[in-house]
C-alpha cells in the first residue's frame, strides 16, 4: 500500500455507498486508485488476510456506519465494534462516518447515541456526520 491508501471500511449488504464515493469523486476528477474497497463477491479467508494487511498498512482507515438496507438488519452492529476498535488503537488514522438517512425509531437512536460517545470519547478524532463531509474529506485527502 502506498502512503495515501485509504480504506473504506464499514457498512455492506445493499447500500453501495462506496460506489458512489467512488463515482462522485470520478466525477471531480480526482484519482480513486488509492481507495480500497474490501468488498468482494465471494469472500473467502485468504481475501481477509488482504483486508487486514490493507488495515494495517493504509494511511487512513474510514468506517462508514449507516443503513445497510437490508429487510431485518437496521443497523451496521459489527462496522460499529470495528470502528471502535480502530478508534482506540489508531485514532490518528480511523476516519468515522455517522449517517443517519433511512434509519428511525430504535436504529437511529442508537445511531445518534453513539455519534455523540465517539465523539466526546476520541475529541481528536475525525468523526463525520454523513456521507457529504466524507466527501470532502477523501477529496482533501487525496489532494494532499
Amino acid at each position: 500500500m502506498n502512503n495515501k491508501t485509504i480504506f473504506l471500511g464499514g457498512t455492506c449488504a445493499k447500500n453501495d455507498w462506496r460506489v458512489e464515493l467512488i463515482d462522485k469523486l470520478q466525477k471531480e476528477g480526482v484519482d480513486t486508485t488509492p481507495l480500497f474497497n474490501p468488498v468482494v463477491s465471494g469472500w473467502t479467508e485468504a481475501f481477509q488476510a488482504v483486508e487486514d494487511e490493507a488495515k494495517e498498512t493504509c494511511a487512513l482507515m474510514v468506517y462508514y456506519i449507516a443503513d445497510p438496507k437490508q429487510e431485518g438488519n437496521p443497523i451496521s452492529a459489527y462496522s460499529m465494534i470495528e470502528a471502535s476498535m480502530a478508534l482506540y488503537d489508531d485514532p490518528e488514522r480511523t476516519v468515522v462516518v455517522f449517517e443517519s438517512d433511512g434509519m428511525v425509531d430504535h436504529a437511529k437512536k442508537v445511531q445518534d447515541k453513539t455519534e455523540k460517545d465517539f465523539r466526546k470519547r476520541f475529541p481528536e478524532a475525525n468523526v463525520l456526520a454523513n456521507f457529504d463531509e466524507l466527501v470532502q474529506f477523501v477529496k482533501k485527502q487525496l489532494a494532499d
